[in-house]
C-alpha cells in the first residue's frame, strides 16, 4: 500500500522489487528497482515535480507542537 501512495503521490518510488515490472498500470518511470547485493542510488532530486503545501513543512510542525505565536 505504501508503494502505491508513493507513486500516485508523484515520487519516485526505491524498491528492490523486481515483480513491479509486472504490472502494466504503473508506468516504469515511477519507480527504479535496486539491486539488493549491490544498491546504487540514483541522483533523483529534481525527477519529481510534486510538491507538499508549506502546511506540512517541518516550520509549521514545530509551530503546531510548540504553540509558537509570530507576532
Amino acid at each position: 500500500m505504501r508503494s502505491i501512495e508513493a507513486i500516485e503521490s508523484g515520487c519516485i518510488l526505491l524498491t528492490t522489487n523486481k515483480d513491479l515490472v509486472n504490472y502494466s498500470d504503473i508506468p516504469k518511470e515511477s519507480y527504479i528497482i535496486l539491486d539488493r547485493e549491490h544498491p546504487v542510488f540514483p541522483n533523483i532530486i529534481n525527477a519529481s515535480t510534486f510538491k507538499l503545501s508549506d502546511s506540512y513543512s517541518l516550520k509549521n510542525f514545530l509551530k503546531e507542537v510548540i504553540f509558537i505565536n509570530e507576532n
